[in-house]
């Protein structure tokens, strides 16, 4: 049964320093729950995500943009009321009776042609065309966010959070995402539109065309299909330009905090002398979110998932599999792997614990410890394995030896602790 914390150890202020301590990386956060925020600082080395990951976060990024919730609720809606449309007239002989206007000239000349014959009148049907290129960019658009919405609402790339309830406010990004499906789908359904065509992509063409309209309302939904397109076929590009309007920021109190710590870490790499050479999304799927060169070795981070060798060597696994007890298996929070090019690898287990109170850390030191029991033998002469605890507050200030198994730490000693170990 876990533990009540009876007092929160973050008041308001607190609260608000570690969203801002973490607001320069959370572009890289990616999860089901999540709110929408907007921090001043904006990311500065995107390239190194891999192109899955680039499309993913743009994609994202457009799906949160003011642009939508525009184009669904305004924009969308009055174009359907001023679809462009083109009249198409044609011409019908008939002497079984009239439909639409007579044509007067041509039904003298036809029933001169056809001896005299009164009964036969030639007339005039005239009927509306709205299949055109600005409409069918309406459509495409519509259809695309419809989706690209639903894709990532149920897509398993996406790794759910285990959070209560409760947590859960209006702006969850999902129910955003929600939202604009059912909109799209039910703007689809209108009558005039499902007669439009398809296009394939959109072309830089096509958009110049509806952006020189003496429509306004078709002027502007040019700029959402340039948006669109710089986001499928540019997405870094349209991420330089536009990240820093919105990213997604953990509701969980105690997520924000294990994100403060990997990204602390993330951080004072560089200042240690390390170089980054791979990035991840944080949320989307992945286990490894950075991999970090210095001279000859490797610094590998995981977050929410563990490396194989953890896997395979798990006891509490076997265990369980032996009784079928199927829990799954426990993980931890943050796992670094420190792996040299003479085959020494060093791996420490970090559990972070957002408290203050000494019950609360002491809980979190048994699961610390049972971790490195559970992965006791990954332990060999050439492999060690450390474990790590960072707590709010409340530990107390410690000399920390390069020879611990185990390290106690808190918020305002993890940059401490870190230097030794990065060093």
């Amino acid at each position: 049964m876990p533990l009540k914390r009876d007092k929160d150890c973050w008041n308001n202020r607190m609260h608000e320093e570690i969203e801002a301590e973490t607001a320069g990386h959370l572009w890289r956060y990616v999860q089901k729950h999540s709110r929408i925020s907007t921090p001043g600082e904006i990311f500065s080395n995107i390239t190194k995500l891999s192109d899955k990951d680039l499309g993913h976060l743009a994609k994202v990024n457009l799906l949160m943009s003011d642009h939508i919730p525009r184009f669904l609720n305004h924009l969308a809606p009055e174009l359907l009321r001023r679809l462009t449309k083109a009249i198409i007239s044609r011409q019908e002989a008939s002497r079984t009776g009239i439909r639409g206007r007579v044509h007067w000239q041509e039904t003298f000349t036809r029933r001169l042609a056809e001896g005299m014959d009164s009964s036969l009148y030639v007339t005039i049907d005239r009927s509306s065309f709205f299949d055109l290129p600005e409409n069918r960019i309406l459509k495409y658009l519509l259809q695309q966010f419809y989706q690209l919405s639903f894709y990532f609402q149920t897509s398993a790339e996406i790794k759910s959070s285990v959070l209560d309830e409760s947590l859960l406010s209006d702006h969850v990004w999902k129910n955003r995402l929600a939202q604009t499906s059912l909109i799209a789908a039910k703007i689809l359904k209108d009558v005039q539109l499902q007669k439009c065509g398809g296009i394939s992509e959109l072309s830089p063409a096509l958009i110049r065309k509806i952006s020189n309209s003496r429509n306004s309302y078709y002027r502007e939904l040019s700029v959402i299909a340039e948006e669109f397109r710089l986001c499928i076929q540019r997405p870094e590009v349209y991420l330089a330009e536009n990240i820093n309007r919105h990213v997604l920021m953990p509701l969980d109190r105690d997520r924000l905090y294990e994100l403060a710590v990997i990204f602390r870490i993330l951080q004072l790499c560089p200042e240690s002398g390390w170089h980054e050479q791979f990035a991840s999304l944080i949320g989307n799927g992945g286990v490894k979110i950075s991999t970090f060169i210095k001279e000859d070795t490797e610094l590998h981070i995981y977050y929410q998932g563990l490396p194989e060798i953890f896997k395979v060597n798990s006891a509490y696994s076997q265990l369980m599999k032996k009784y079928s007890v199927n829990a799954g298996m426990r993980i931890p929070d943050i796992i670094m792997e420190i792996r040299t090019s003479l085959g020494v690898t060093n791996y420490f287990i970090i559990e972070v614990k957002r408290s203050e109170e000494r019950t609360y850390i002491a809980n979190g030191v048994y699961k610390l410890l049972g971790y490195l029991k559970d992965y006791e033998t990954v332990r060999t002469k050439a492999t060690q394995l450390r474990g790590v605890l960072v707590s709010w507050s409340g530990t107390g200030v410690t000399d920390y030896q390069e020879s611990d198994q185990v390290y106690i730490t808190q918020w305002t000693e993890l940059d401490r602790l870190l230097k030794l170990v990065l060093a």
